[in-house]
């Protein structure tokens, strides 16, 4: 078994699903790419999320004369 029938296995069909992996055009491919951005999106929104908390906590800590509280 060459390459491009291994390749082809892949999502069980023959032909032009090696040249898709290959060019990485293939639909599975590109979804996984495409999941792959949207958690790399979303990992990025949430430590701008915890980010926002530690400075509102640090705010309130040290309005009330507080030392600060949270290391990060």
């Amino acid at each position: 078994m060459d390459q491009g029938d291994e390749i082809s296995l892949f999502c069980g069909c023959r032909g032009p699903c090696a040249r898709l992996i290959r060019e990485e055009k293939h639909p599975e491919q590109l979804a996984v790419k495409k999941k792959l951005r949207d958690f790399e999106e979303l990992e990025r929104r949430v430590a701008e999320e915890i980010r926002g908390i530690h400075e509102e906590h640090e705010k309130r800590r040290k309005s009330l004369g507080m030392a600060p509280g949270l290391s990060r």
